[in-house]
């Protein structure tokens, strides 16, 4: 049963139904709603009419996709903040610093320990922005709604993918990106891209919000990979 102070619905991607069942059950009984899925299209199609609160996603399946290929489709083509936890027995150091550089927020070894997960969910969904659709950074906001970026309140002029790369680069700030998935991203916009025009589209986007002007962030190239948005002072990046 469902309870009565129930805190929101989670999307859960896992094809063995007796870790499925288990892991649901243990999120029913904390007050969440469940939307179990065994694939990853499926799952990426009920993203267009269901409402979330955070994502639970293993990585290989048996067919359909895999973890990674939502994660890529929630944080590129819909451009969500949703909070991604990964549950997966993939566990080394490369595989940790896939999913994290791919924009996911957590990463839990199996098997999973049930107060272990509930405790993190909590934290998330406790903690999470009130407001969605407008994100500030400090002296710029990105209205994810409007999809506008914004300085010291004052609208900046920028074409629809540019705006999309502003939005991804400071969602995934303290986060190596791969120069493909900024490609990708500016090609949803711009059509045919290659890398020289993403270091054109960087080089333009450092000027059009005075990154280096401003002092606040800087936008680090990381050689022969792709870069790394930073706040200055800020503590360590996330790997």
């Amino acid at each position: 049963m469902i309870s009565d102070s129930n805190k929101g619905r989670i999307a859960y991607l896992e094809d063995d139904a007796i870790q499925s069942a288990q892991v649901s059950s243990w999120l029913i009984k904390a007050g969440y709603q469940c939307s179990c899925f065994s694939d990853a299209e499926t799952m990426q199609k009920a993203f267009e009419t269901r409402k979330f609160v955070a994502v639970l996603l293993d990585w290989h399946l048996e067919a359909g996709g895999s973890g990674l290929d939502v994660l890529r489709y929630l944080r590129i083509t819909q451009r969500s903040h949703l909070p991604v936890v990964f549950l997966s027995s993939k566990n080394t150091k490369s595989d940790i610093a896939t999913i994290y550089n791919a924009g996911a927020d957590y990463f839990l070894s199996k098997p999973v320990a049930e107060n272990d997960l509930i405790k993190l969910l909590n934290n998330y969904v406790q903690n999470r922005p009130k407001c969605v659709s407008v994100i500030g950074y400090g002296p710029y906001q990105d209205d994810t709604i409007n999809q506008k970026f914004s300085l010291h309140g004052e609208t900046v002029d920028m074409s629809t993918g540019d705006y999309a790369l502003a939005s991804y680069l400071f969602a995934q700030a303290g986060r190596v990106v791969s120069t493909e998935a900024l490609l990708n991203i500016v090609r949803e916009h711009a059509g045919e891209m290659d890398k020289k025009r993403i270091e054109s589209h960087i080089h333009k986007l450092r000027k059009t919000i005075r990154l280096r002007e401003l002092g606040r962030w800087q936008l680090e190239t990381i050689h022969g990979y792709g870069y790394r948005l930073n706040r200055i002072g800020s503590s360590s990046p996330v790997l």
